[in-house]
């Protein structure tokens, strides 16, 4: 049964848009038939300058907008803000008598319905059309662009979600899963409930089994991962218990996660308590450096105070005598001058004050060069000694910062611990600095006592400078020497989970990204693989790079076998690296080698694995790679002792390598 308007193409509801029967059968929607009654009203006012013939409207564009085909009135909007799409007749005549034809959208057939009359009078309803509908249709509309247009909507059979024409592909990106997406025509599924079954996302395949180990879902081929588990169906009496049993595992969870929300307060707590400690040190020791800056400054200003009250008593007694110098020089001239003084007195006075006089400047002369002696060297050397202590103490110039590892996003920097050999004056932070490519203005982006530090956030090929100093209790050391590194231009190739599309092989196999889809045979004509030694009933060496392969693979029974990969003109840094078992149970590696290289000559071990258990039949595993500033075109997995099966044969279905690629 339809459930949508042949007018306007929205779906039927019980109160807004209910189904009226035409006289032909077909169903319009109340508005749209009250749409096509303002459309005879307008056609009728507007006589003097429309043709009283039978003008025709249509709807022909993708959004529901009507558009006129002869000389027709432009349409209007209705109430939901879509145009009527209905033909619409008039005639004069009818007009006239007062009677209104309205043609169905479907066939010519036309219904006449008499003015000023209640539609749902004149009209039957579709009472068993409304008898399954709800009160009121759900609004659709596009999850992406949010277009309302019901003809350019489709819904989802696997996403419970509705989308246009335009947004599909978007939306739903060409994929192993594309086979899941069935278009529907819109308002004819239901979202209320869930499908009967449920369809795997990697395989396409319904999941009727359920893992009680993993506690997951799980399609005939997702079994082969789980083989040795205890599986179940969904039709069992027992799953029907599985709720109960999930309900543990989340309570298990959720103490689990408050276990580590509690970690990390106690953690946010620590750390705290360390910076206050540090504070607080630090402010002890600004405190302890000024009470010794004011120490030393009392000392001298007190030290200068006793030399000047010394010099300005010895020079109040020189002036006191001085003075009565002065005296008896002019009670000579007044004895000089006295009348009937004789000659002998005024030189027997004269002789006796010079005498007293010479002593007395001789004794001025020398209290005069000691002052001024005393004066100099005392707080010279004052002055002196206290420069040396403080310049000592000063941390000595650092060695520039040395270059760890640079990626085109990042750069990472270490520097050598610096000691003091007096334990007042020891090291107790590092302060370096950055300024970019261009410019002077170095800033602080990092303080502390680590030895190491990554700038993160930048582009790749631009130059960076950067400087370091040392800090103590006392002072800022000296800045090293200015260094600049740059950062390579390249591709970054992330690691987030096992299997993900991130790596540098699913790269190569969608043509460096320019094809929607991986294709192994987009690898073949890039690289170069090969093992040692060969077996003739195997995939091959390059079954090792397809992401879509799953199964027996491995090579013939011999000491050191090996597989390699040559990517010719890509280098990469790697950072990761992961690896797929084949199916063979009892050929799975438990000891193996991954090593680089680029000439196929010198290679280097960058990961080396003794008895590791973690690969098993048909699963993927990785691993951090921590290789500084090497870039390798060749990578080589060699297997290094027996495998599970106690033989030689390396089995191997999978490789990817995470990293950046230089460009």
């Amino acid at each position: 049964m339809d459930v949508r308007c042949y007018g306007c193409s929205h779906n039927f509801d019980s109160e807004g848009r209910v189904p009226l029967v035409l006289k032909c059968g077909h169903n319009l929607c109340q508005p749209c038939v009250e749409l096509s009654i303002a459309y005879q009203t307008l056609s009728y006012i507007a006589d003097g300058f429309v043709a009283s013939g039978t003008p025709t409207i249509t709807s022909s564009s993708a959004c529901g907008s009507a558009t006129a085909t002869s000389r027709a009135l432009s349409t209007s909007s209705t109430p939901c803000g879509t145009a009527a799409s209905c033909v619409l007749l008039r005639s004069s005549a009818a007009s006239n008598c007062g009677i209104l034809i309205v043609s169905c959208a479907v066939c010519p057939s036309a219904t006449a319905i008499p003015a000023g009359v209640n539609l749902r009078e004149c009209l039957e309803q579709n009472t068993a059309l409304m008898s399954a509908l709800p009160a009121r249709a759900v609004h659709r509309v596009c999850v992406s662009c949010g277009n309302s247009n019901l003809r350019a909507l489709f819904d989802c059979s696997h996403c419970f979600c509705t989308v246009c024409e335009s947004c599909w592909d978007k939306v739903h990106p060409l994929t192993i899963q594309k086979a899941l997406h069935k278009k529907l025509k819109c308002g004819s599924s239901d979202f209320g409930e869930l499908p009967a079954s449920i369809m795997c996302p990697t395989h396409a395949k319904k999941m009727d089994t359920f893992c009680k180990d993993d506690n997951l879902l799980l399609c005939r081929s997702c079994e082969v991962e789980h083989k040795g588990h205890d599986v179940i169906s969904t039709e069992d009496d027992e799953f029907s218990h599985i709720p109960d049993m999930l309900q543990g595992t989340l309570n298990k969870k959720t103490d689990q996660i408050t276990s580590a929300l509690k970690s990390i307060n106690d953690t946010i707590t620590n750390v705290n308590k360390i910076h206050d400690d540090f504070e607080t040190g630090v402010a002890s020791a600004t405190v302890r450096l000024q009470n010794l800056l004011l120490e030393r400054r009392d000392q001298l200003i007190s030290a200068s105070q006793d030399v000047r009250n010394m010099h300005l008593s010895a020079l109040s007694s020189q002036k006191s005598a001085l003075e009565v110098l002065s005296q008896r020089v002019s009670d000579l001239k007044a004895l000089q001058r006295k009348p009937g003084t004789s000659s002998l007195s005024v030189a027997q006075a004269f002789s006796s004050s010079m005498k007293s006089w010479n002593k007395s400047l001789l004794d001025l002369a020398s209290d005069g060069s000691t002052f001024v002696d005393c004066d100099c060297s005392k707080v010279e050397s004052e002055i002196h000694n206290f420069g040396n202590v403080v310049a000592g103490a000063r941390p000595a110039p650092m060695p520039p910062p040395e270059l760890v590892k640079a990626t085109p996003n990042s750069l990472t920097l270490r520097w050598e611990k610096q000691h003091s050999p007096n334990p007042r004056s020891r090291i107790t932070r590092y302060i370096l600095s950055h300024a970019p490519s261009g410019s002077a203005d170095f800033k602080e982006i990092f303080s502390g006592r680590k030895t190491q530090f990554t700038l993160l956030g930048l582009q790749g090929g631009t130059t960076h400078s950067f400087n370091i100093r040392a800090v103590n209790d006392i002072a800022h050391g000296t800045c090293s020497e200015t260094v600049s590194f740059e950062t390579p231009r390249g591709r970054e190739f992330v690691f987030i989970t096992p299997g993900d599309t991130n790596g540098v092989i699913y790269w190569i196999g969608t043509a460096k990204g320019t094809s929607p889809t991986f294709s192994v045979s987009n690898i073949a004509s890039l690289v170069h693989t090969g093992w040692y030694p060969t077996h003739s009933r195997s995939k091959g060496p390059l079954a090792v790079l397809d992401h879509n392969f799953r199964g027996r693979n491995h090579t013939g029974h011999s000491q050191n076998a090996y597989w390699m990969v040559d990517l010719r003109s890509i280098f990469v840094m790697p950072t990761h690296y992961s690896l797929v078992c084949g199916s063979s149970s009892n050929k799975v590696m438990r000891s193996w080698e991954l090593s680089g290289s680029v000439n196929g000559k010198t290679w280097i071990v960058l990961s080396t694995h003794n008895n590791d258990t973690s690969l098993q039949p048909n699963s993927l595993s990785h691993w951090a790679l921590h290789v500084e500033q090497h870039a390798f075109s060749m990578f080589k997995v060699t297997q290094t002792g027996p495998n599970g099966g106690n033989n030689n044969a390396l089995s191997i279905a999978g490789f990817e390598v995470y990293g950046t690629v230089l460009l």
